[in-house]
């Protein structure tokens, strides 16, 4: 007789979609893929809002993944910021998308978090997604390696990210041509970082 073989229970994911100041456009867009793929995968469900009171510990607790959707400037209180600050120390994972890297201004724990904190980018301009040689094999990055005229929007970061020690960047844009801001180096376009206990991934790009 074959094993009885119990299907995985979907996770929960909180999208949160809060911003204070400049709001793209994309983001109901973003919010029906993201609950179209919940849909057909069945892997977990959605819960999209833009209330940051819903960022205390125990509203927190039941969600095993928060999706920072294109979340511009000041977005939490000092203790909505420590609600999240401890899923993320609990073991929770946090995926950072754009705009989410410009998110709490001036509060070195968010940078942190998101790999750096956002400085500028030049006007959208093609360049060429680049696979960091270490994350070849990684299932992110797949099938970007080599892409160029990839019009975007080139995050540059007040401080490089590969100076922060919790990284590991899995892509990155070459767009030598175009300004630079304070980083200085290429845009780190997919990062990963892990934050004493949760795992963070950045994404930059994907602005159109």
């Amino acid at each position: 007789m074959a094993p009885t073989i119990t299907p995985t229970p979907p996770f929960r994911v909180l999208v949160f979609t809060k911003t204070s100041g400049y709001r793209h456009d994309s983001i109901p867009a973003s919010i029906r893929a993201l609950h179209s793929l919940a849909e057909t995968t069945k892997h977990f469900t959605l819960t999209a809002t833009e209330d940051a009171t819903l960022f205390t510990p125990a509203l927190l607790a039941p969600f095993s993944v928060i999706i920072l959707l294109q979340t511009l400037g000041p977005i939490f209180t000092p203790l909505q910021l420590s609600a999240l600050k401890n899923f993320v120390r609990a073991g929770g994972g946090v995926v950072a998308i754009h705009a989410a890297a410009a998110g709490m201004p001036g509060d070195a724990w968010y940078a942190k978090l998101c790999g750096a904190a956002f400085d500028m980018h030049p006007p959208p301009s093609p360049g060429t997604l680049i696979v960091e040689k270490d994350n070849e094999g990684h299932f992110v990055p797949s099938n970007s390696e080599g892409r160029e005229g990839w019009v975007d929007e080139w995050y540059n970061f007040t401080s490089h990210p590969r100076e922060n020690g919790n990284l590991e960047i899995l892509l990155r844009g070459g767009y030598e041509h175009v300004r630079r801001g304070q980083d200085g180096g290429g845009s780190s376009a997919g990062v990963v970082s892990g934050v004493r206990g949760g795992e963070e991934f950045l994404h930059c790009i994907g602005a159109f």
